[in-house]
């Protein structure tokens, strides 16, 4: 009774296709790896020992900052005479119809099993110990079967579990202590938008969150995503913007423009350095000590899933306390059977978001279009193809234009007009809405409370 008889092997918990999912993903994205990890997989929670020995591969290699994919296991593998592990080769464990956006889920299906497993095993120990069991205190065996199955069962060790022991009350009430002393030699540390009057709503943006700003095209999401994270980084945060539609050459037009004032033609056209000078002078002086904090990546058709391991692989570094995303309607929707319809297909998104900010605690920033509403302002209900996104998000910031400009007027440089800013969810405090002061072709949201800057001796070109 002690042990599992071999024809019972396969009666016990595993799922084959779950162990499959996750090596697949692990081959096809470049980035799965670092997400199947969040749910603590291990090799030996494979129930197929060929699967263990490859995601242990697997696992070597990511530990070492070296690429996961099939070149790299198998030369890993031959290199440990380890080549015939996989019967027909990883080839053949490679599944195109496998959406790697999932592998979290697969790799907790395949770690769920493998406790399940435990236990059982455990159950036959326990079984076993209590049929031999003749002679002595009861006490001793009640002290056996309780070590065996807190053995199989774990003890929580991730923080998941807080029950209220007196030492745990002086832990917190410890880090209350601490908090407020270093936020009091440290007032930079907590993350905020930098759009005036919306802060004094949200406060700040807490760890471990997603906040959704939403909008409809052209009124200003990006730039006010761009601010925000330039914000942040001037505070000495390192704010990693994530950007489909925009290159990388025009998100670094956009900010000069803002800071300088040449305007954003004379930069794609390149007489910024040659016609500007002093005010490029002026903007090398001011990015010199936080331009470094700021990181773009163009992530064209790159999907949820890998956006939030490159979000997972710069943090791990020390180079990611915040993370921007522009935006969610550009990101390749997930594939597969169990995918869903659209709006499923965007919560799973928002998920993959949410659980990675919650992974690393930090807070990260979702653009979003809105459908247009015939009539009022756009709500946190009118969230485009992303019905599920109310639900899910944290914090729902709306920009909206409250009054539109003619189909054939020219913004002119330096002109000003109202945005309004309604914050319509805050899981941690109230809602509400600011206004805002949008200065046309700066791409600059500002406080109209607030002075405009000042920009000398530059002609209107734009």
């Amino acid at each position: 009774m002690a042990s599992i008889r071999a024809a019972d092997i396969n009666t016990l918990p595993h799922d084959y296709d779950a162990e499959s999912a996750v090596l697949s993903s692990c081959l096809l994205d470049p980035d799965a790896m670092a997400r199947a990890q969040e749910a603590g997989l291990e090799p030996s929670d494979f129930f197929r020992v060929a699967n263990g020995t490859v995601y242990g591969v697997m696992l070597d290699l990511a530990q070492r900052h070296e690429p996961v994919d099939l070149v790299t296991v198998g030369d890993a593998l031959t290199a440990r005479g380890q080549d015939d592990v996989a019967p027909n080769g990883l080839i053949a464990m490679v599944d195109v119809n496998v959406s790697t956006i999932h592998v979290v889920h697969h790799a907790e299906i395949v770690k769920r099993h493998a406790e399940r497993r435990n236990i059982l095993r455990a159950t036959a120990e326990i079984a076993k110990a209590v049929h031999d069991y003749e002679d002595g205190p009861l006490d001793d065996l009640r002290d056996q079967v309780s070590q065996l199955l807190a053995d199989a069962v774990g003890r929580p060790t991730d923080g998941t579990h807080w029950m209220g022991t007196p030492e745990e009350m002086l832990d917190y009430l410890t880090w209350q202590e601490m908090r407020a002393e270093f936020l009091e030699s440290h007032p930079n540390t907590l993350i905020h938008t930098g759009l005036g009057g919306v802060d004094s709503i949200l406060d700040e943006l807490p760890e471990e969150t997603v906040t959704v700003i939403a909008a409809r095209a052209g009124i200003g999401k990006t730039m006010a995503m761009e601010q925000l994270a330039e914000y942040n980084a001037m505070r000495g945060h390192t704010a990693v913007f994530y950007h489909y539609e925009l290159s990388t050459l025009d998100m670094l037009h956009r900010r000069t423009t803002r800071h300088t004032g040449v305007p954003f033609r004379a930069l794609r056209r390149g007489k910024g350095a040659r016609e500007y000078r002093h005010d490029f002078n002026k903007l090398y002086g001011e990015l010199e000590g936080w331009a470094e904090n700021e990181i773009f990546v163009h992530c064209n058709g790159w999907t949820a899933g890998r956006v939030a391991a490159d979000i997972t692989r710069l943090h791990n570094l020390g180079k990611c306390d915040l993370a921007v995303v522009d935006y969610l309607q550009m990101i390749p929707l997930p594939e597969g059977r169990d995918s869903g319809n659209i709006a499923q297909k965007y919560g799973q998104m928002v998920d993959a978001f949410k659980t990675c900010a919650a992974h690393l605690g930090i807070p990260i920033v979702l653009g979003s279009q809105v459908k247009r509403v015939s009539d009022g302002r756009p709500t946190d209900e009118d969230l485009r193809n992303s019905g599920e996104t109310k639900e899910k998000a944290n914090q729902i910031i709306i920009l909206h234009r409250p009054n539109d400009r003619p189909g054939d007027a020219i913004p002119q440089m330096g002109a000003t007009e109202v945005i309004e800013a309604y914050v319509d969810k805050s899981t941690y405090g109230p809602t509400g809405k600011a206004t805002l002061e949008h200065m046309m072709g700066w791409f600059c949201l500002g406080d109209p409370e607030a002075p405009a800057p000042v920009y000398e001796d530059v002609p209107i070109d734009f």
